[in-house]
């Protein structure tokens, strides 16, 4: 039920001041209500005999039996229903009350008992109220002009003789009490068929005479299918304390009923409005149905009420029908064998208001032409049943209609309440941050603030908690490294609008885990700077959260390589998103995890046309902008004006402002290359996409010409063609003579043989063109799952700690767009444009409206255009325009031109949202909530059905390009457009033969967009609207016309007005509790709405609302709540921090006991080993001795053990090879070796044969691939697995060509022993080492204040790059050239010399893939037994413990450097 009635109180006020809003002559028609069912109040007074409970009255005085809603409690429910019911007498057809029963019906008459529900008089029950007290603030009298007709709503007309008698009368004397002025019966629900029945009743002339018109609001007039409901198994109306079995007999016992059930005269025999296992029901069986539900009395109702209203004849007076419709109403019951009819049926639903099937409302469209009064209708579409009644359309409605001459009540008129609400802030300031806070609001005061800060270069605006943000088309210095940080953890208040404060606020609610989905919707037109704020909120968001991992980096650089292949210049937009992108990111406990890209109609046409003074996608720019020249000849690239797919716009370079850093833009292609590089393309995916761009080019510039006979052959200019024709066979790896064959002709496979058929000119032309646009749209699908497949987490689901994974889902979608030639892509673009628009009316007017009905809560009641019929125009079934374009897809002799005139057929006089243009046979115009616009069909069937000839894609499955290859053999998948469960390979192969099973372009992007609705729809949204301050792109330009328009179609004002009125945080009684049950103190809470009224009482917070479930807030109020909050949480910190360290302070101890006990094993235990070491060595001297002529016996070589801690002693004292080791510098890499086509990293011939294709290929990404290395080499943690990696993955890209290290790098010394070698060096000394914790490589330097260490990561690519960075390097040798130049983050130097190795101290044979045979000559050295090494482990199980324990002592330094060359276990085998 609807039950606010804000559209009154906002007329109230607004006019309450106001006076003369009606011309001296203005005539006022007098207005006579007639409720509907459960409409009237009725009283009551007992004196029974018997009652159901000892609980029930017997005897009482007269009280309110409808509606008083403690009546519906459960305890006395059945008290209530025994008073309501009626008793049918077979005998005279009529029905009575029980008895001992009397009822009356009070305020005929009067107004007060049909203006609510109730006599409390409270906005939940409110009814009529909304229209009378819009109609009493305009000058009309309660009792004189404005009369109420209520009736007992539980019988039917034929049993309401004295009822009508006394209306005809109330009729007669309204009339000579207004100076004889006609009167208006205004309707509502079933009141109109009983104002219908009566109307048949009276003489033509009464109705002449004395009656003016009928205004008819919800009517069922062929009744409603719901009926059904309440005869078989009751309907409690929502009432959920209440069974419907408990209501079910007052309900079946009201022949009124009975009288709203389906008719014959609107619903067939065919259809079937109830299905049971054993038989369905129709219209033609309603005695079966009685029957079947044991109630035969309900057949008899039927047959005395059918005829009533006799074959819905017109009422021969004017009518008014208002109507809500496109809601769910229940058209068809389902029942099972166990539940009918006693249990609630499956609802299948129909159109109509929520209660009333359209069919019934739309009965009066019958009477046109049978009538001589005119016939009108509003249909409002979303509007429920009930909720129509508080509707302003409605209101303003009746006031037209009641005086022609009565002022409407206007936006202005509106204003004047909202200055009034005591919760509104009375800062008067101009440069007001939060416009919600503004005393006075109207479209000029907005758009004055909007202006003045736009000039202050203030362009983020709050209206509520919704982020305006104004274009200033230039660059600004509100995103430093100051300013983002100032937005980590802020208050609202304390801040300056930001966008930065819109992606806190959506972090915090994931770091507190409030919400486990939010969705931030960046809307707004082509070139309102949607796509840089998208880049401004993922930036920040990776900032906050702080990660360690590369993903936040990969994350950030998926943007400009999308942007690359995805954008382009238009009219508009100097960098306009041609496709749609839904970002998911995934998070546990406030760090990002993974991420998803789901992307929407790519606006592949651009590739091969553009209009004038635009560009095709930016990537093809970057080619000739930003390519060496030998790469250019490489890809066989000449100058850019010579391709034609490039210079049809004949648009030049783009203009950037002159305030813009040229170096920030000195080479895009590089930012391409890197975030390639980042994200995991190898060197040969790079250079095929270079080449298919290459390709795609010439191909355009391939000519046809037509022979005699008017078929395709190559052009004239022979040489021309072949050259290019060779250039792109070349770029696509086919044959250039099949190419050719694949452009000019096409062959069909009969049963027979096999026919060649050439193409027209045209024909080859659309081919070529076809060809280049899905090699384009494909390589940009290549590009979206290559990225998916390093961002994505999906196996996470496996894993238990799935149920704690939140996610943040980031829109950026193309903007509305109008041009003076718009396509099929203008279509679409501008349809999601109108699905967000509806999902921003659907979160911001139409669900808190409901909330408030549903919660019983007063707020604010505000028109907004609804585009929801425009959305039904266009993906309505069977009826809409994506279904007809998907039907003359598929008419062979289908064109553009019969798809306008089946357009026009189906929607020019039906639908206001559609025009039809006399003009042009190939267009038609949709009024968009934006403004009109007019498509040209010329080439929508084309690229609807977006076919490609089979023998190209045969052609190209064979390519010898790997990457063309998978793309035409459907291996790439992309997630763009079917659910999850259904999804398929979008790259068509040449087995679909048949284009019937193909999905069109239309119906694929419909598909997308109720994915992508059903997504957003499930999340929590936070919104931010663009705005464009001009059409001319430039700074410091605030075009005001221009602007406002924005507004108003936005419905800006609108949104301000609910936000400064309204309630937009509602939150569960539980959940507050649980989030701020601690600010009632000392008090004992329960989850109800009392317990959250103390706790806003003890916060002296004002201006809140408790439903009947939710704590209705303002949207300031939650910020004040967590503020509050803050202290207690400082103070469970503290008692944790304590707690803790007492906690940690005692296993310390216990610790250090173990250890101590552990270090006394350890001696015993070498000093065992070594005795046996003694003994084991003078055994084989004396067998050696006694061998004469045999040589010696092997010893494995002395060295350092690789367990033991490299202690920093003089060389004098370490035992190490004197092999000369010689170090070489990198040499200077040349420019060009960046680019990927170029070169290709290839290791030395004498280190590639000590490393296999498979160990380099796992050298992958550390975060991806740790569980296959830990599994190859051991924990990351052990020295010897780090050792062990190195040794297989990276010691061919390390080591020289003379087979020395290079003097930066230092082995696997630890980071003490780093910091011990820098601390003297000058600032800027770096060193790089392998990584004591990962499967990497860490860099250490000298900066001012101390050594910083950074972690060096080796990406799926084998390329690397330093961990937080976005920079992607090829060899480690280019990465500290180019930190010799550039910063890293968070230290503002760089890197200079490299601290040269003193390998002298270091352990060089582990860190060499080639085993040194360990049986040498053991007299070649003294003997010293502390020299031995680790080679030879124990077979003795006890010792195993032992053994791990030293282990871990030794290798961090616990025994001290006397022990530094203990070995760790020589036991020799048993055999020996």
């Amino acid at each position: 039920m609807s039950f606010y009635f804000l559209s009154a109180v906002f007329i109230y006020f607004s006019l309450y001041s106001t006076t003369n809003f009606v011309a001296s002559d203005d005539v006022r028609y007098p207005a006579i209500f007639l409720p509907g069912n459960a409409g009237s109040q009725i009283w009551a007074k007992l004196n029974r005999s018997s009652v159901p409970h000892l609980w029930c009255y017997r005897h009482s005085d007269w009280f309110e039996l409808w509606l008083d809603v403690r009546l519906l409690l459960p305890e006395v429910i059945d008290c209530f229903v025994d008073n309501m019911r009626l008793v049918y007498n077979t005998t005279t057809r009529k029905t009575s009350n029980i008895d001992g029963v009397d009822i009356q019906i009070p305020g005929f008459g009067q107004t007060s008992t049909i203006e609510y529900f109730d006599s409390s008089g409270l906005s939940y029950s409110s009814y009529f109220a909304p229209i009378v007290r819009s109609l009493v603030a305009l000058g009309y009298t309660r009792g004189l002009n404005l009369r109420g007709a209520p009736y007992d709503f539980r019988r039917a007309p034929d049993e309401q003789e004295d009822y009508f008698l006394n209306l005809t009368n109330l009729v007669l004397d309204t009339y000579n009490n207004n100076n004889q002025t006609k009167v208006v019966l205004i309707t509502h629900s079933m009141g109109g068929p009983f104002a219908l029945y009566w109307l048949h009743q009276i003489t033509p002339e009464f109705k002449e005479k004395y009656i003016r018109s009928i205004i008819t609001i919800a009517s069922p007039w062929g009744g409603a299918v719901k009926a059904l409901r309440l005869m078989a198994s009751g309907d409690n109306i929502d009432v959920y304390v209440v069974s419907p079995i408990q209501v079910r007999p007052y309900q079946r016992s009201a022949p009124s009923t009975a009288f709203v059930m389906p008719s014959p005269n609107i619903w067939s025999k065919e259809d079937v409005l109830v299905i049971t296992p054993s038989k369905n029901y129709t219209v033609q069986n309603y005695d079966e149905f009685f029957n079947d539900i044991n109630y035969t009395t309900g057949y008899q109702y039927w047959l005395n009420v059918k005829d009533l209203v006799d074959e819905l004849k017109p009422p021969d007076i004017e009518v008014h029908a208002l109507y809500g419709s496109q809601l769910p109403t229940p058209g068809v019951f389902m029942y099972n064998q166990q539940t009918f009819p006693d249990l609630q049926p499956v609802v299948l639903p129909d159109n109509g208001d929520g209660t009333v099937n359209m069919r019934s409302l739309l009965v009066h469209e019958k009477w046109i032409g049978k009538q001589t009064q005119d016939i009108k209708s509003l249909e409002l579409p979303g509007v429920e049943h009930l909720a129509i009644l508080k509707h302003p359309t409605t209101i303003n409605y009746v006031i037209q209609v009641l005086s022609e001459n009565m002022a409407i009540i206007t936006e202005n008129q509106y204003d004047k309440l909202c200055n009034e609400n005591p919760c509104d802030s009375t800062n008067n300031e101009i440069e007001c941050n939060d416009l919600a806070k503004l005393p006075n609001l109207t479209e000029d005061i907005l758009l004055e603030h909007l202006q003045r800060r736009y000039k202050l270069d203030l362009i983020y605006t709050y209206l509520g908690d919704i982020l305006v943000s104004i274009n200033p088309f230039k660059e600004t210095n509100l995103y430093s490294k100051t300013i983002r940080e100032s937005y980590r953890k802020s208050l609202k208040s304390n801040t300056l609008p930001h966008v930065y404060a819109l992606v806190d606020l959506v972090y915090q609610n994931v770091f507190h885990s409030l919400y486990k989905q939010q969705c931030c919707v960046i809307s707004g037109e082509s070139g309102s700077g949607k796509t840089e704020s998208t880049k401004f909120f993922l930036k920040q968001l990776m900032y906050l959260c702080g990660g360690s991992t590369q993903l936040e980096q990969q994350i950030l650089q998926a943007n400009p390589l999308l942007e690359a292949f995805g954008n382009a210049q238009t009219i508009m937009n100097d960098n306009s998103s041609r496709f749609g992108k839904y970002i998911d990111l995934k998070f546990i406990n406030g760090r990002v995890i993974g991420a998803q890209i789901n992307d929407y109609l790519l606006e592949k046409s651009r590739v091969v046309i553009q209009s004038t003074g635009e560009r095709n996608f930016h990537i093809f720019y970057y080619l000739f902008d930003y390519l060496p020249t030998t790469m250019k000849e490489m890809l066989h690239l000449t100058n850019q004006t010579n391709y034609k797919y490039i210079s049809k716009g004949a648009t030049p370079k783009l203009t950037l402002p002159a305030s813009y850093d040229s170096i920030q833009h000195s080479n895009k292609l590089d930012e391409v290359i890197n975030a390639m590089g980042l994200l995991g393309f190898t060197d040969k995916e790079q250079n095929s996409m270079f080449c298919i761009l290459s390709g795609i080019l010439t191909l355009g510039n391939i000519e046809f010409s037509a022979d005699d006979e008017g078929f395709s052959v190559q052009t004239l200019n022979e040489e021309n063609t072949k050259r290019d024709l060779a250039i792109t066979a070349k770029m696509f790896g086919v044959s250039s003579n099949l190419l050719m064959e694949c452009l000019t002709t096409v062959t069909t496979l009969t049963r027979n043989e096999r026919v060649t058929r050439k193409y027209s000119l045209q024909s080859s032309q659309d081919a070529r063109d076809a060809l280049s646009k899905h090699l384009y749209a494909r390589l940009f699908s290549f590009l979206i799952s290559k990225i998916n497949g390093t961002l994505d987490t999906s196996c996470l689901s496996n894993k238990p700690y799935y149920s704690c994974l939140l996610e943040i889902g980031l829109l950026d979608i193309y903007g509305f767009e109008h041009f003076e030639n718009n396509s099929f892509e203008q279509l679409c673009i501008n349809l999601a444009n109108e699905q967000i628009q509806y999902f921003f009316n659907q979160h911001i007017f139409r669900m808190e409206m409901t909330e408030y009905e549903t919660e019983c809560i007063t707020g604010e009641s505000l028109t907004f255009t609804d585009n929801q019929p425009l959305l039904e125009l266009f993906m309505a079934k069977p009826i809409g325009i994506l279904s007809l374009l998907d039907d003359e897809s598929k008419m062979p002799k289908a064109s553009d031109a019969t798809l306008v005139e089946k357009f026009n057929y189906h929607f020019a006089s039906k639908r206001e949202c559609y025009g039809k243009n006399r003009n042009n046979k190939l267009s038609f115009t949709i009024y968009h909530y934006a403004g009109k616009v007019v498509y040209n069909t010329y080439g929508f069937l084309e690229k609807n059905k977006d076919t490609l000839p089979d023998s190209v894609v045969d052609l190209l499955g064979n390519s010898r390009d790997d990457l063309i290859y998978e793309l035409f053999n459907g291996t790439v998948r992309s997630k763009s457009v079917e659910p999850y469960h259904t999804q398929k390979a979008i790259y068509r192969t040449a087995a679909e033969k048949d284009a019937k099973n193909r999905m069109t372009v239309g119906a694929q992007y419909r598909n997308s967009l109720q994915i992508l609705m059903e997504r957003m729809s499930s999340s929590h949204p936070v919104f931010m609207r663009c705005i464009k301050p001009n059409q001319q792109k430039q700074p410091n330009l605030f075009d005001e016309t221009f602007v406002r328009g924005q507004l108003r179609y936005c419905g800006m004002l609108e949104t301000t007005r609910i936000r400064k009125e309204g309630y937009s945080v509602r939150i569960p009684f539980a959940e507050f509790i649980q989030r701020y049950g601690l600010l009632a103190r000392d008090k004992v809470l329960n989850y109800t709405g009392s317990s959250c009224a103390s706790i806003l009482e003890s916060a002296k917070l004002s201006c809140w609302q408790i439903g009947k479930t939710k704590v209705f807030l303002k949207y300031y109020h939650p910020e004040i709540l967590d503020s509050m909050m803050n202290k207690y949480r400082e103070a469970a910190l503290k008692i944790q921090r304590r707690f803790r360290g007492y906690v940690a302070r005692r296993r310390y101890s216990q610790l250090r006991l173990n250890f101590r006990k552990s270090v006394d094993q350890v001696y015993n235990f070498c000093a065992t080993i070594e005795q046996m070491n003694v003994q084991v060595l003078n055994t084989l001297l004396r067998l050696n001795d006694k061998l004469p002529g045999k040589p010696a016996v092997p010893f494995p070589p002395a060295r350092q053990s690789s367990l033991a801690t490299i202690s920093m002693l003089p060389a004098s004292t370490v035992t190490l090879p004197t092999k000369n080791i010689h170090t070489q510098n990198s040499a200077h890499t040349n420019k060009i070796s960046n680019h990927p086509i170029l070169t290709e990293k290839v290791p030395s011939s004498t280190a590639a044969s000590t490393v296999s294709s498979s160990s380099i290929q796992s050298t992958a990404d550390y975060d991806s691939l740790l569980t296959n290395l830990t599994l190859k080499y051991g924990s990351p943690t052990d020295r010897e697995s780090c050792l062990r990696w190195f040794r297989d993955t990276q010691y061919p890209f390390v080591i020289r060509s003379d087979r020395s290290f290079p003097s930066w790098f230092h082995g696997s010394i630890t980071r003490h022993q780093a910091e011990y070698l820098l601390i003297n060096q000058f600032v800027g000394c770096f060193l790089i080492r392998i990584s004591e914790s990962r499967f990497g490589f860490s860099l250490s330097f000298k900066a001012a204040d101390r050594c910083r260490h950074y972690m060096i990561n080796q990406l799926k690519n084998a390329k690397y790059n330093v961990i937080g960075e976005p920079k992607v390097h090829r060899t480690i040798d280019q990465l500290i050239e180019y930190y010799k130049t550039h910063e890293l983050s968070n230290w503002s130097g760089h890197l200079t010399t490299p601290c040269p190795a003193d390998w002298s101290q270091y352990d060089l044979q582990s860190l060499s893939p080639q085993r040194t045979n360990i049986y040498q000559t053991f007299n070649s050295r003294p003997y010293n037994t502390l020299s031995l090494p680790v080679s030879c482990y124990s077979n003795s199980e006890s010792a195993t413990d032992i053994i791990l324990t030293a282990r871990r002592l030794m290798s961090s330094g616990s025994l001290g450097s006397a022990t530094g060359k203990l070995p760790i276990a020589i036991v020799l085998p048993n055999k020996h």
